[in-house]
């Protein structure tokens, strides 16, 4: 819009100099990739409206490690390091911070890298070290599934070492799963595979 001003003597003249642009906070409409490893360091497109003049990228409470503003509806952000969690990745600018909603959710997944021995009974019971990143050390915070089922007895040394016994299964091979605060970590066949037999 123009901004002009008007006195007894008239109305000032309309020019390129005197227009102003009303901003609204940004949306943000789609992430891709949606789901990254607890380091950091994803390249993350995100897709939305009102990024011009973008003052700053958060994956949760923290700052992106760096961000580019492709063009009025595109951001790059370079995703920080965090814990295991489903975040919300908000996008500011001289507006406002663009609404929570479930198109904005960046998950910091754990992983599963190795599984020793990676065979077993179908009746269950194998001892099983698993290694990756993310876990939550202690006994109940990190969930392992060997397909559907829950491996039990779980027991996490580190952030990367975890052991634990079998679930039974059925003869075949399944895809061993980590689970913390709500983030799965994705399949890595066949790092994290486990063959019943």
């Amino acid at each position: 819009m123009d901004i002009t001003l008007s006195t007894h003597a008239g109305t000032s003249a309309i020019s390129q100099s005197d227009r102003y642009t009303y901003q609204r906070p940004p949306t943000v409409t789609k992430l891709a990739p949606k789901v990254g490893p607890v380091a950091g360091g994803t390249s993350v497109t995100i897709t939305g409206t009102e990024f011009t003049g973008a003052t700053a990228v958060s994956f949760g409470s923290a700052a992106a490690s760096s961000f580019t503003v492709n063009s009025p509806t595109s951001i790059t952000a370079v995703a920080p390091a965090a814990s295991p969690a489903i975040v919300n990745l908000t996008v500011t600018n001289t507006a406002g911070v663009s609404a929570i909603s479930t198109k904005d959710h960046y998950t910091y997944a754990p992983t599963v890298e190795a599984v020793t021995p990676n065979a077993g009974s179908v009746s269950g019971g194998t001892s099983v070290a698993v290694t990756g990143t993310g876990f939550a050390p202690g006994s109940t915070a990190t969930l392992f599934k060997f397909g559907k089922a829950k491996a039990t007895a779980v027991l996490c040394s580190s952030s990367t070492s975890c052991t634990m016994k079998s679930p039974a299964g059925v003869a075949g091979t399944v895809n061993v799963t980590a689970t913390v605060n709500k983030a799965v970590s994705p399949v890595n066949a066949p790092g994290d595979s486990f063959t019943y037999g």
